[in-house]
Formats: C-alpha cells, sequence, structure tokens
C-alpha cells in the first residue's frame, strides 16, 4: 500500500517537473577559509618582536575540503583580525604602537598597525584592524599561489612598544593573527522555471 503509494508521488512530481521546466545554471558559492597562528612576544624592554608562519598546506586543505578538481574557484581575503590570547604582562601595559607585516619571502609588507592598546582591556577580545592595500595584496598573492598549486608559506611579524617605558615586568604576551580567506566556487545547479 505505501509503495503504491510513493510511487503515484513520485510520478505526479516527474509530471511537474516535466511540465515547469528545469535548466542548467551556474551558481557563485562562497565558502570562509580560517586560518591563525600564535605570535608569542617575551623581552625584556619596552620595544617587542616576534614573528610566526602560516603553511600555505593549510589553506591549500581547506580549499580542498570545498573544492572539485573540475570546479572553477576564486579564493581571497574576506578579513584579518588580532585577539591577544594571553598576557602575563604588568597590569595596563600599552601597546603604544605595533605594526603586523606579512610576506612570502625576505620582504615583508604592512598588512595593519594597532595603536594604545591595553593589554589587560582587550585580553581575549578580536581587534579588528584597518587593513594596508599592500599587505592585503601579498595575502591576495599568496591564495592564488596555493590555489594554484604552490607551496608557498606566508611568514607573519610583529612588532612594536610598550608603555611604561621600560616596563615594570617583563613583557610576555601572545597575539593570535586570524585570516579568513573567501573561497568562491562557480558550481552548476538545477534551476526549476516556470
Amino acid at each position: 500500500m505505501r509503495e503504491g503509494r510513493m510511487q503515484k508521488i513520485v510520478m505526479a512530481l516527474a509530471v511537474i517537473l516535466g511540465g515547469v521546466g528545469c535548466k542548467r545554471v551556474d551558481v557563485s558559492i562562497p565558502i570562509p577559509i580560517t586560518l591563525s597562528e600564535r605570535v608569542t612576544i617575551e623581552s625584556s624592554d619596552a620595544s617587542f618582536s616576534g614573528a610566526a608562519v602560516f603553511p600555505g598546506q593549510r589553506l591549500w586543505e581547506g580549499i580542498n575540503e570545498h573544492t572539485e578538481e573540475t570546479e572553477d574557484a576564486l579564493v581571497e581575503l574576506e578579513s584579518a583580525v588580532l585577539v591577544v590570547s594571553r598576557n602575563d604582562c604588568a597590569e595596563n601595559t600599552v601597546i603604544q604602537r605595533g605594526d603586523l607585516r606579512i610576506g612570502l619571502g625576505v620582504q615583508l609588507d604592512s598588512l595593519a598597525s594597532v595603536e594604545d592598546i591595553n593589554l589587560t582591556d582587550v585580553l581575549g577580545e578580536t581587534l579588528r584592524v584597518h587593513l594596508y592595500s599592500g599587505g592585503v595584496a601579498t595575502l591576495n598573492t599568496f591564495a592564488g599561489s596555493v590555489l594554484a598549486g604552490g607551496s608557498d608559506n606566508l611568514a607573519v611579524a610583529l612588532d612594536g612598544v610598550t608603555a611604561p617605558s621600560p616596563p615594570t615586568d617583563a613583557l610576555d604576551f601572545d597575539v593570535d593573527v586570524i585570516l579568513t580567506f573567501a573561497v568562491v566556487i562557480v558550481r552548476e545547479m538545477t534551476s526549476i522555471g516556470f
């Protein structure tokens, strides 16, 4: 009894879909891929410097997880944010100026800067930063190279100056650099039209 009823429903749907018509259309689907690396800062005076590396392989794995070999795709930077994830500095230590630079080789381009950031106040919070076009272009070059099968790694450097100067205790904190790339896939879909 149930099988007969199911067959009737399937046949009715086939007739309806045949009557209204179906067509193939290309649809752009944006998929975010987020990568994070931690920069550890340890310094005995007011100035600081730290570095990390984003392996291109991790971005490649994220792209492959969401795409098929025959699909067209484009990868571009969607956002870059900073998070002070650990703070073992003296209370109310302030980053007077901090510069985030990135690069695919020896030359590093400015991506963002921060000023007057109280480490005690922002611990665990997402810091949205103004991005510089040179650094964004470098990130998009990195993403394009990875998409094309390249094995580039992305170097990240964070340096700056804190206050009080010199600090009452040694500087000891972590900053997570979080990059989100948008993978835009062009995928063929079936559209029902009337």
